[in-house]
């Protein structure tokens, strides 16, 4: 790939690709955790609640995914 953009003429072609070109700290990236407590404490503090999950919804899922034979 060097070699392609010390030429002129190759400019036209190789701009998207060294668009995309990853860095050095890009490939020795860290992973991170995701978690979702934070945006919950924020929609609290904004007024949304959540209703407890009742026990009849889940018999419900329940149901439904037997009758897909999800279990079998």
């Amino acid at each position: 790939m060097k070699n392609l953009q010390a030429q002129p003429g190759m400019a036209a072609v190789m701009a998207p690709l060294v668009a995309y070109e990853q860095s050095a700290a890009e490939r020795e990236g860290v992973e991170t955790q995701s978690a979702t407590v934070f945006t919950m404490q924020v929609l609290m503090r904004l007024g949304f609640r959540w209703n407890t999950t009742s026990s009849a919804y889940i018999d419900l899922i329940f149901e439904m995914l037997r009758t897909m034979r999800y279990f079998e």
